[in-house]
């Protein structure tokens, strides 16, 4: 809320329109998205190759882009350039695993951005580096919330020095450092400001977030709880108007509006409507305060005090609710930052799974996948369906040990090699061994990947429609057996032993046939599957996920889809781990 202070309330003119340069002074420049790309250096042939991620990131077209390490150097700020670099050759001459560095990036406009970059080195057997494949996140405005951060901190340690002048002061700046935390819930954080200021400061607190050409009503609080929907009717009564020059003033400038003195006279003088001026004249205003809330440098809403019945705010109540703006603010910030955080997350746990399952003849494919993490972390979980000759399919189900970028770098790696490492053969084994040679090539400190790999040749011509079954080639390594459904309705579990890859430079494995008849289902999954906990907190374990399977494995395109609702039905709550299910019905 914002009542236009008359000239001699302020005891100077009002304010100048927002329009003119010196107003637009304090205006805060254009947000950037974040982003998230991938990425993959040959060291031997210098060529780099961007995904769109990545180039958003740069700023700049996917073609326009060089391809050489040379042309990715020319873009890092001149002051970057040189430590990055000398880092990045240390990495690869030492027998370090993975690469990461924070540095700056100068887009094609001449503006900068931060970037992170998370790589995992790839060597040959010599243990010379051939490669890199990694990740980039724009991290700019974490930068910039972590610089706010540590100066609203900093303040609190000047206020907490001066404690025996201010202990007001330190007491309410102590009960609002939660507010540094991520607020999932924004009005209601909001609202703990407004209780916290009419505590302390005033007898009557609003808090209004302005954004997209509207104003949002966040909280509002009165020391006299029956006063709270008067203050409610008269801002439906007479909504601010967010293009309002003195508001727009106040959130370009980022500077307090403090009314020191506002008695009878200054509201008819201010205000103009009279049953306006009636409403706010039982509030019985006699001073009040508007302070911006900032985040990432721009004014995002306003919080107004107003003192009632003769009390006065003073001078220095001025930078104690500044202060208390500025943890708002960064309330505010904190939750664009969780939301984002959700959403680059899923962007990216996007690029580590296939974008949509291919059209194998003769077979049906369905695959679901779940994250354990609340959104807030990349799983280890993956599956892919790929081609190495005209009719030879390979599918994949796997579970990386860990979460976050290291793992999904990990990922990445093992579904690029396994690409890589097939061609050449019809056995799964045989290509666990080689993949688990590349994975041993580094120290992987203590990741590894647990996967069930499986080979056939799709039927074709009259064999996809004729009532021929399908033999499958499969071994696991490490992972939980998979189990079929025949179409006669019963299930059984495909024991196929091997070692998990990545931990040992030996790998005990082997390969087995499978037939896959005419109504058959085989089902792939991974370990969130039966160690969900349902409400006792019992693991629901095999034989539930066995029963599932009997009840609901009729087929389809959507069947991992409705196992996993049954799942999810059968736990009653969402999943701890990550849940990955793939199936396979001839």
């Amino acid at each position: 809320m914002v009542i236009n202070p008359a000239p001699d309330a302020l005891g100077a003119e009002p304010p100048g329109d927002p329009g003119d340069p010196a107003s637009r002074a304090g205006a805060a420049g254009q947000e950037h998205q974040s982003t998230v790309g991938t990425w993959r250096w040959d060291i031997s042939t210098d060529h780099v190759e961007w995904d769109d991620g990545t180039a958003a990131i740069f700023g700049v077209a996917p073609g326009d882009f060089d391809g050489s390490y040379t042309g990715y150097r020319r873009l890092i700020h001149p002051d970057d350039a040189a430590p990055m670099e000398a880092k990045l050759w240390a990495a690869l001459e030492s027998a370090s695993v993975s690469f990461t560095d924070d540095h700056r990036i100068v887009l094609p406009d001449g503006s900068t951005r931060w970037c992170q970059v998370i790589g995992r080195i790839q060597r040959d057997p010599g243990g010379k580096a051939v490669g890199l494949v990694g990740m980039t996140l724009d991290v700019t405005r974490q930068r910039r919330v972590t610089s706010e951060t540590a100066a609203v901190r900093a303040a609190e340690r000047r206020a907490t020095a001066q404690a025996q002048a201010a202990r007001r002061r330190v007491s309410m700046l102590a009960r609002a450092a939660g507010l540094l935390d991520i607020p999932l819930d924004l009005d209601a954080t909001l609202q703990e400001v407004a209780d916290l200021a009419i505590g302390v400061l005033a007898e009557w607190c609003t808090v209004d977030l302005i954004g997209g050409g509207r104003v949002h009503h966040a909280a509002v609080a009165h020391r006299e709880p029956a006063m709270v929907a008067m203050a409610r009717s008269v801002m439906e009564r007479f909504p601010q108007d967010p293009d309002e020059p003195t508001l727009q003033h106040l959130l370009h400038t980022l500077e307090p509006l403090y009314v020191p003195v506002f008695d009878d006279e200054a509201l008819e003088a201010s205000v103009s409507d009279p049953e306006h001026v009636r409403m706010l004249r039982q509030f019985e205003i006699s001073s009040y305060l508007v302070v911006p809330l900032v985040a990432d440098g721009e004014g995002v809403g306003i919080m107004t005090l107003v003192a009632c019945q003769g009390r006065r705010l003073e001078a220095d109540d001025v930078d104690l609710a500044v202060e208390l703006g500025r943890r708002a603010g960064s309330a505010v910030e904190k939750a664009r930052l969780y939301s984002e955080l959700r959403e680059t997350t899923r962007v990216l746990q996007t690029t580590l799974l296939p974008p949509s399952l291919p059209e194998v003849p003769g077979v049906t494919l369905s695959a679901h996948y779940q994250s354990g993490t609340a959104g807030l972390d990349i799983g280890g979980d993956f599956y892919d369906v790929f081609r190495t000759g005209r009719d030879r399919w390979w599918i994949v189900l796997g579970d990386v040990c860990g979460k976050g970028p290291a793992a999904a770098a990990l990922t990445a790696e093992a579904r690029y090699s396994l690409h890589v490492l097939a061609p050449d053969t019809d056995d799964p084994a045989q290509v666990l061994e080689r993949l688990n040679d590349v994975l041993n090539a580094v120290d992987r400190e203590g990741k590894f990947i647990s996967m069930v790999l499986l080979t056939f040749l799709a039927p074709t011509g009259q064999e996809s429609s004729a009532g021929t079954g399908l033999r499958l080639q499969l071994a696991s390594a490490g992972h939980p057996p998979p189990l079929i459904r025949r179409s006669g309705g019963g299930v059984e579990s495909l024991t196929s032993h091997g070692t998990v890859v990545g931990v040992v430079p030996q790998v005990d494995l082997e390969s087995i046939s499978v037939d896959l008849a005419r109504g058959d289902t085989l089902l792939l999954y991974t370990d969130g599957a039966t160690e969900a906990r349902d409400a006792d907190g019992h693991e629901l374990g095999e034989a539930t996920l066995r029963e599932i399977l009997r009840q609901h494995g009729g087929g389809g395109p959507d069947l991992a889809d409705r196992l996993a609702a049954a799942v999810l039905t059968r736990a009653g709550t969402e999943p701890q781990d990550d849940m990955a299910l793939l199936t396979l019905g001839r």
